[in-house]
């Protein structure tokens, strides 16, 4: 997997938007946070002068303004597990659609994943991960392009 991981196209289009997603959080949730310091910071400097209504008022805003970055944090947080358990099960479901093209002759009884402690012995002429990484790349370029034709 660590080979798909690195050299099949959608693989790596698919980290490097999540890579860019997380950055997307965290500024989202930088910005959020920035603004309830600035408002702490001057209600901390306003509340000798202010009254109890408006302490209170204070105190409200920055409750509310609290929940809203946890409700963000946690919708933004359920996007992105979300988006990853998607986009991971179309690549294991292309995965194993070119599985079973690639054997419609028989050859293989298995085409397994070695996975450290799944695997203990292996031929390595049956190493197949080329041919797989080959074929699941022109599989997704043509899709790609269908796509972009619709």
């Amino acid at each position: 997997m660590d080979s798909v991981e690195a050299n099949f196209e959608m693989a790596k289009e698919w980290k490097n938007e999540l890579e860019r997603k997380e950055d997307n959080i965290n500024a989202q949730m930088n910005r959020l946070q920035n603004v309830y310091q600035e408002k702490f910071a001057s209600f901390q400097q306003k509340k000798s002068s202010m009254n109890n209504a408006q302490i209170e008022a204070a105190t409200n805003e920055l409750a509310q303004l609290d929940e809203t970055i946890k409700n963000t944090k946690a919708n933004l947080d359920q996007d992105y597990k979300t988006y990853y358990v998607q986009t991971q099960q179309e690549i294991l479901s292309m995965i194993r659609k070119f599985c079973t093209d690639y054997n419609k002759d028989n050859r293989y009884a298995l085409i397994i994943s070695d996975e450290p402690g799944i695997v203990f012995y292996k031929d390595s002429s049956f190493d197949i991960t080329s041919e797989l990484l080959k074929g699941l790349n022109a599989m997704y370029g043509k899709n790609k392009r269908e796509k972009k034709k619709k």
